[in-house]
């Protein structure tokens, strides 16, 4: 039996030997010994990730009379390496339908399936199952189940009640509390609960680094970044692409060439990931050559998502042909363009007033590689034809689109009323745009300017009437400026900055000079 386990071990590279190791064992055994190879058979399958090798044993798993719990464990456990969450979900109830009791191998496993699944209503079952069946204590199974409530969208309750009920608490329990209230948007909780761990490894850092850049608080992502370095925590690759996010979203290029050096003094990979992160930072920031000589300095293969970010970089940068070449080479390479490709392409001729080639790409979304155009990419398309003065052709796009139109679009095809004079479409927009954003006064005020380019000033006044009643009220003016690796951030009148009397000292000053 020990030389047919270990010829399994060695000769399963496929289906075919698996089929041959079948045989082999059917003709070989005496019928009470088949059961336990044949056992052993369905583990070194199921948990195999060739898909047809997983398949072969679920239809082993059939020809076994009474599986027991460590076969099922097995099963469910392949079921999740496979990515068949659903299967596992079902061994599981066939196997309590055979009055057979879960273990502490068995609810790991189960739980992760439901969460993958969100199935809240199962995964209570299971929490009940667990404190019925004594393992309410085990460290491992009760982290899984916050993870489960986590994922599931959760029961407050719930989540909270296990996470306080735990004996031991380690990091790991803690990292999961964090990242379920992370998940739902719930950053001061989770904030909170960072501060009160005993401990914090590297995940715990970047769990509230990165719900921070996710939720738009980029300045408090660098600010916690910087304890982080004070506590002498070192940044895994996950942190450092998170918070080159941050510096994109800022434009804090010097902190973001920091991290560039220090991921070459640490000789860290760059791979797909961190490169697209450094090319998109390098973009945003405005230093696109840069962008560039990562792009060009990546050894593994470059995907869709690394062309992508330097189109979309060369666009937003005015080099708009470079754009195009670079879509053109990527075109070559073999890789498909997804949407978001598109977008920088068509981004790149909207600048550009490239217009028939615009017309072509968008076109080739469809013909070409079977893309459904998203609205965004519509939101290029009408901006091209706007600028271009095609009003009715973005007029026209507009009322053809699958979805409905947004301010978005809207707005821009509004701009470009205003900047083409076109009144009478004008009106139209502005009457779609008040259904949507009654509020907006901006809407009001480029109206007002449609009528005094066209001299109609009876309704210059009537707008201007109507926009004195719904008060002037502005959204105050933000700017910001990067000094020794801080973001430091402006609101137009704001005193809150800790050094807000020096700079308005500054500033009378230089009006002093100005005189």
């Amino acid at each position: 039996m020990r030389r047919i386990e270990r010829s399994m071990m060695q000769k399963i590279h496929g289906l075919k030997d698996l089929k041959q190791i079948h045989a082999t064992i059917v003709k070989t055994s005496i019928p009470h010994d088949c059961s336990f190879q044949l056992s052993k058979l369905i583990e070194l399958s199921a948990l195999s990730c060739n898909r047809g090798c997983f398949l072969y044993a679920h239809k082993l798993l059939s020809q076994i009379q009474n599986p027991n719990l460590f076969l099922y464990n097995t099963m469910i456990r392949g079921s999740l390496i496979n990515k068949q969450s659903n299967e596992a979900t079902l061994l599981y109830m066939q196997m309590r339908k055979q009055n057979i009791l879960p273990n502490n191998f068995t609810f790991p496993f189960v739980l992760r399936a439901f969460g993958e699944q969100f199935e809240l209503k199962r995964g209570e079952e299971v929490h009940g199952c667990i404190l019925k069946t004594g393992f309410g204590s085990n460290l491992f199974v009760l982290t899984t189940l916050l993870n489960m409530y986590s994922l599931c969208g959760r029961n407050s309750r719930a989540f909270t009640q296990v996470f306080d009920e735990m004996p031991v608490k380690d990091v790991v329990s803690w990292n999961s509390m964090i990242s379920g209230h992370l998940r739902h948007g719930e950053l001061d909780l989770a904030r909170k609960l960072f501060e009160r761990m005993p401990e914090r490894d590297v995940v715990s850092w970047t769990l509230v680094i990165d719900g921070y850049v996710k939720n738009g608080h980029h300045d408090r992502s660098l600010s916690l970044f910087h304890q982080m370095q004070l506590v002498g925590v070192e940044p895994s690759v996950i942190t450092l692409i998170s918070v080159l996010t941050a510096c994109a979203n800022l434009g804090a290029l010097e902190l973001g060439r920091w991290i560039h050096c220090y991921i070459e003094k640490r000789k860290l990979k760059i791979d797909n990931k961190l490169g697209t992160a450094l090319i998109d930072m390098y973009a945003k920031c405005g230093d696109i050559g840069k962008g560039l000589e990562v792009f060009s300095s990546l050894e593994c293969g470059k995907d869709v998502i690394t062309w992508t970010s330097v189109i979309v970089g060369l666009a937003m940068n005015g080099k708009c042909r470079e754009a195009l070449d670079f879509f053109t080479c990527m075109v070559m390479e073999g890789i498909k363009p997804d949407e978001i490709t598109f977008l920088g392409v068509l981004c790149a001729c909207s600048h550009q007033g490239f217009v028939n080639e615009g017309r072509q790409y968008f076109d080739s979304m469809m013909k070409d590689y079977h893309l459904m155009p998203r609205i965004e990419n519509y939101s290029c398309m009408i901006d091209l034809f706007g600028r271009a003065g095609l009003l009715e052709e973005a007029k026209d796009l507009v009322e053809n689109m699958p979805f409905q139109a947004d301010s978005v679009i809207l707005g821009s095809l509004f701009a470009a009323c205003q900047t083409h004079k076109n009144v009478e479409l004008g009106e139209q927009v502005m009457k779609l745009l008040v259904e949507i954003e009654p509020e907006n006064k901006g809407n009001y005020v480029i109206l007002s300017n449609i009528y005094a380019v066209a001299g109609r000033w009876e309704n210059v006044a009537q707008v201007r009437k109507k926009l004195k009643e719904k008060g002037t009220r502005r959204v105050p003016g933000c700017s910001s400026i990067e000094v020794d690796y801080q973001v430091h951030e402006f609101l137009s009148g704001d005193r809150s900055h800790s050094r807000s009397m020096e700079i308005f000292e500054m500033l009378d000053l230089l009006r002093g000079y100005d005189k």
